[in-house]
């Protein structure tokens, strides 16, 4: 089941169905600049970044 379920994502639920379309967006665009940026720079340095600041 999804988020209006009783099973599935224990934060998604809590979040409602509008915090996890928002921070489903938020990740999705913030995924599309990091790709941008890697073309740039040929390198995939600044997916390692990102990754290193969201853990």
């Amino acid at each position: 089941m999804g988020i209006s379920g009783n099973s599935g994502c224990m934060h998604c639920n809590r979040l409602g169905r509008g915090g996890y379309y928002g921070i489903s967006f938020h990740f999705q665009k913030r995924f599309l600049s990091v790709a941008d940026e890697c073309s740039d720079a040929d390198s995939i340095e600044p997916l390692i970044n990102e990754l290193e600041r969201q853990s």
